[in-house]
């Protein structure tokens, strides 16, 4: 302690000074209960004892410190929060008792019990080096829990199943606009034997070849889906497949053979038969399943789920788990494939080897459905399925459909005149060159009946089994054409497998600018319409196609074939009046009904047969509608409006009449509503920008001109005996039509 306090500065070499720091050093070295000890000057200091409670405190706040290089083996010297290696059981030992000076010494070959022992205020085991060893692999996060009972590697994937649903949605994106832009890209079919193909059943079958052991259908669904895709959409897909017959997911995930990235752009997973079948048990399913989807993804892929399917024999187990299944695709953003969908409407005998497998058409239509779910945009998040009427247009993909130009040389372009819809969209198929496109889409509804403003030398497609019958260099299979969809239930004497291709279309003049009916759908579910021309190149024509209507029925109301089977129709009634009330205030005038002009219904177009359906010298069994005219003051009329001596007129044929003397007689004839155009510029520069038509010119004769262009109509002429008399009218039209009359079309088939 300083006694003389003298206040010389540092170097004094007075003799007081030297007493008083000899007595100071003496208590900051040597004392073990000063923290703190004052210089000569007066100035605050730690002693020795103060440093060593600082760096006790800090090591103590800085954790465990495991010693390398040495052990209980070589001998050490141990400090504090310094931890040990014993090599007898591979666990690290911490001395928590006293410190002797210098640490505490270890002997070499030694171990905790023989330098103190085990227990508090002993040695105390602090770290298991298996355990680290353990926790340091790929499989270490699945070895720590949460309080929530999750591990970590299962907060991980919650966290990062966001991450690769990006990715995958980024990859679906980019495979869709190759698809439409008729580009390439490389597809791994992964699976079992519903992928491999197996078929030990037919005899349309071939030696096992992938690696599979089974004999396989002549074509398999990997091999149809990639030629099926390349031909309707233009796009050049290669493949990779990797499938064996009655493998689980477990296998599949650890196959060594599969374990390499194959470098495909889009992998199509379909597992989970054998699975539920016995082989595996839910959980372990749906584990190695994510541990697939999430390899695919790491691996660059956009990945596409086929949810298990057992053929056309239902009932398994695999329909349960595929629910599961559904709900984990969705959390990694992959597309969902249901193969399900095309089983219901088709003859299970003419699609299926055994009560579980496919055979060659089985397998094809499958890959058929699959490559209409890449074309239809399927593979957006975006899109959206058909439930309600649609207009689809040549060049233009929207939500819920897709369009491909599949040979590249449709010219699409807008025109007027020429073009027979608003938008004035023309696709033409060029004379003299294979041309083909398409339009596909998800059907959210059992049938559907299809109309267009289609003309010229081109076919169209509605039933997938058309462009496959049977394979490469082999006859075709006859009962292969079996396997069209068809109404679900045994409805009709007639309806059998085989379908023509409506076509050529509306080579007729006649019927230039009309709706044409082309056929319907049948079946929930992916589709696609082909339209093409000779596919040799001999088309003499162009074809043009200004757009298609798809129209959801009910499965009972839609018509394979107009004429060839029950005509089941929707009963449609037009009415008007005269005068109109419309805009009018008061009571109008009574008026003469001497004319009026009605929609025509679908029952009074002409029937006639082949592939000409427009061409009115084959107008020889039209069909009826029924005419009812009611006056204010009881006049009433009723007749059957029937074909008359001209090609396109009518007569009305009397049923029933309150009139005595003065008796109308009734004709009508076909008409088309005439078009006002508004001409570019005529109300300024660019105003409007291109010709505006509208058909609200009037009626004309359709005799002296020949097109429908302005819509179907009916213009009826009323010639009294008498005097017109003056009265207040209702009128009714009552005809059978296909379509709820949305557009009266003609037949093509």
């Amino acid at each position: 302690m300083t006694i003389h306090n003298t206040r010389n500065p540092l170097g004094s070499t007075d003799p007081r000074d030297l007493f008083d720091n000899a007595q100071n050093y003496d208590q900051a070295i040597n004392s073990i209960t000063q923290a703190i000890w004052l210089d000569r000057f007066g100035l605050t200091r730690r002693s020795w004892y103060g440093l060593e409670l600082m760096v006790t405190e800090a090591a103590a706040k800085y954790g465990l410190i495991t010693l390398t290089g040495v052990s209980f083996t070589t001998g050490a010297t141990v400090n504090l929060n310094e931890a040990l290696l014993n090599p007898a059981d591979n666990n690290y030992y911490q001395w928590t008792g006293t410190f002797p000076v210098g640490g505490k010494v270890v002997p070499p070959n030694s171990s905790p019990q023989s330098t103190g022992g085990q227990g508090p205020g002993k040695w105390l085991n602090v770290l298991d080096g298996a355990l680290r060893s353990q926790l340091n692999t790929n499989g270490g996060a699945a070895m720590v829990r949460a309080d929530d009972g999750r591990t970590v590697q299962q907060w991980l994937v919650a966290v990062d199943s966001a991450e690769y649903k990006a990715r995958n949605t980024a990859a679906f994106s980019r495979i869709d606009y190759l698809v439409h832009s008729r580009g390439a890209f490389k597809v791994l079919f992964q699976g079992d034997s519903l992928t491999a193909g197996f078929d030990r059943s037919s005899t349309d079958v071939r030696p096992a070849d992938n690696g599979d052991w089974a004999t396989h259908a002549t074509t398999t669904y990997p091999e149809r889906f990639t030629d099926f895709l390349s031909e309707q959409s233009g796009c050049n897909v290669g493949r990779v497949i990797r499938a064996i017959s009655g493998y689980t997911a477990e296998q599949s995930l650890n196959e060594p053979a599969w374990q390499a990235n194959p470098g495909c752009d889009v992998a199509i997973l379909m597992l989970g038969t054998n699975d539920a079948s016995g082989n595996s048990t839910l959980d372990v399913y749906m584990d190695c399943m994510e541990k697939l989807i999430r390899r695919f993804i790491k691996w660059g892929m956009a990945v596409v789920v086929s949810l298990p399917t057992g053929g056309p024999t239902p009932g398994g187990l695999w329909f349960l788990w595929a629910k599961r299944l559904r709900n984990l695709a969705t959390l990694y953003g992959c597309i969902v494939f249901d193969p399900q969908d095309m089983l219901y409407h088709r003859n299970p005998g003419a699609i299926s080897a055994d009560g579980v497998h496919f055979n060659t058409m089985g397998y094809a239509l499958h890959a058929h459905q699959l490559a209409s779910l890449f074309m239809g945009g399927g593979l957006l998040n975006s899109y959206t399925k058909i439930s309600n009427e649609t207009y689809m247009f040549p060049g233009v993909s929207m939500d819920n459909y897709g369009y491909c130009d599949a040979t590249g040389n449709v010219a699409v372009g807008r025109s007027q005149p020429g073009t027979f819809t608003r938008a004035k969209t023309t696709g033409v198929l060029p004379p003299k060159q294979k041309a083909i496109m398409t339009f596909s889409f998800y059907l959210d509804a059992a049938a559907a009946n299809i109309t267009g403003k289609v003309q010229g030398e081109c076919f169209v497609l509605l039933q997938d089994t058309n462009w496959f019958v049977g394979t490469a260099n082999k006859p075709e299979v006859p009962y292969y054409k079996r396997a069209n969809t068809q109404a679900p239930f045994h409805s009709t004497l007639v309806e059998v497998g085989a379908y023509s291709a409506p076509g050529p279309i509306g080579t007729n003049g006649e019927v230039s600018g009309a709706t044409q009916f082309l056929g319907r759908i049948i079946g929930r579910g992916w589709h696609t319409i082909t339209i093409h021309n000779d596919l040799k190149g001999g088309a003499v024509n162009e074809s043009y196609v200004n757009g298609l209507v798809i129209t959801p029925v009910p499965v009972g109301f839609s018509a394979n074939n107009l004429w060839s089977e029950d005509e089941r129709k929707i009963r449609v009634v037009h009415s008007k009046k005269f005068p109109s009330p419309s805009g009018v205030s008061g009571v109008p005038s009574a008026v003469p009904l001497t004319s009026f002009f009605m929609r025509c219904p679908q029952s009074l177009l002409p029937t006639g047969r082949g592939n000409v359906q427009g061409d009115f010298s084959l107008f020889y069994n039209g069909g009826f509608a029924k005419l009812r005219i009611v006056s204010a003051n009881g006049i009433v009329f009723e007749g059957v409006v029937i074909r008359g001596s001209t090609l396109k007129s009518f007569r009305v044929v009397q049923t029933f009449t309150t009139a005595t003397t003065n008796l109308p007689t009734i004709t009508a004839k076909l008409s088309t509503a005439l078009g006002v155009v508004t001409q570019p510029g005529s109300f300024g520069t660019n105003m409007p920008n291109e010709a505006i038509t509208d058909y609200n010119g009037g009626l004309t004769d359709s005799a002296t001109y020949p097109g429908f262009v302005g819509g179907i109509y009916l213009q009826f002429t009323v010639a009294w005996s008498g005097t017109p008399p003056g009265d207040y009218w209702t009128v009714e039209l009552d005809g059978g039509d296909y379509f709820g009359n949305s557009e009266a079309a003609f037949g093509t088939i």
